[in-house]
């Protein structure tokens, strides 16, 4: 269920909305940066922050996520995150991320990154490969794209695509090794996003993120 522990935190990220950001990378579900449940090749950058608030009703088990991410120096993230199922004990994992490679015109993004470090649930190293698809004629804003491999939660061959419709709106569209997930990210102020998802075509999720850089 939507508890108190779900709407005290989104309360608060909404609260710290106030002081203003630039635009930035937001968390999936499990914390690292990236779409719904799968990380992309982006990083935050040195001294950015981001927190994120969120409840996941996926295979008739319901679960809040709480997450809080720190670029430590360009290029490398680290964070941890609350999964809190309503079943069962809450656990916490630490996820790092790093850049590798940095995007640029002709060459696409390289990042590595572990989740869940001390294996309180499975620990998943995996590897992604992300690129802006910006191509004559596109009617949308902007278009990335982003495939990945890993292990853990990330048994296997992961991919993404986000499009960017309007200066607020953007769509996804995930495989994370083992389910399909659409989702809409909607920019309600400047740093705070309003996620809504269709995991696996019968489930759902929402949540709030906000992102802030210094």
């Amino acid at each position: 269920m939507f508890n108190l522990k779900m709407f005290s935190l989104l309360a608060f990220v909404v609260v710290i909305a106030g002081i203003g950001s630039a635009a930035l990378a937001a968390p999936a579900y499990p914390g690292y940066t990236g779409m719904i449940f799968t990380p992309n090749e982006t990083t935050l950058g040195m001294g950015a922050v981001d927190f994120g608030a969120a409840f996941v009703s996926n295979d008739d088990v319901d679960t809040s996520y709480f997450s809080a991410n720190f670029g430590v120096i360009d290029g490398l993230e680290v964070g941890a995150s609350i999964l809190d199922p309503d079943e069962g004990d809450s656990n916490t994992i630490i996820n790092a991320k790093y850049s590798i490679v940095k995007e640029n015109y002709a060459r696409p993004g390289i990042a590595v990154g572990f989740s869940d470090l001390a294996n309180e649930i499975d620990s998943t190293p995996y590897i992604v490969v992300g690129k802006s698809l910006n191509l004559p004629g596109l009617t949308v804003k902007s278009l990335r794209g982003h495939i990945g491999f890993g292990d853990g939660t990330l048994d296997g061959l992961f991919a993404g695509l986000s499009a960017t419709l309007t200066d607020t709106l953007t769509l996804s569209l995930e495989h994370d090794s083992d389910e399909i997930n659409v989702g809409l990210q909607m920019s309600v102020a400047t740093g705070l996003r309003a996620h809504a998802d269709l995991i696996d075509g019968d489930d759902l999720g929402f949540g709030l993120s906000y992102s802030k850089g210094f």
